[in-house]
């Protein structure tokens, strides 16, 4: 299983764009992520299809490149799940997702 986040990825980000930028990098992407966060309960697998695809194709990716490589993953396949219309693994997998997105914005939040 991942760890919540990468310790490689976290290096060779501050080597590419600078130790210093990290905390500023890191409080962005908490900002923009705790709305869609709280949003998530409200969100309906049938009716927000579209929505949740859209969280987790953003996800996927903006997660990786911090550092935060479980909430990739599950992020992953959700969106491939979105995209095939499995609505019983989006549902199954739904609560373990939020699980990991509030842990990876806290040890974010707590890091930097």
């Amino acid at each position: 299983m991942n760890p919540i986040l990468c310790e490689k990825t976290l290096q060779q980000l501050a080597e590419d764009i600078g130790s210093d930028i990290l905390p500023e990098l890191f409080a962005v992407f908490i900002e923009e992520n705790e709305p869609k966060l709280e949003r998530l309960p409200q969100l309906n697998v049938r009716q927000d299809l579209a929505e949740l695809q859209s969280l987790f194709h953003t996800l996927k990716s903006s997660a990786a490149s911090y550092g935060g490589l479980r909430l990739a993953a599950f992020a992953t396949d959700l969106d491939f799940a979105c995209k095939n219309e499995d609505y019983l693994k989006i549902e199954q997998m739904l609560p373990e997702f939020t699980q990991i997105y509030v842990q990876t914005l806290q040890v974010m939040r707590q890091r930097y």
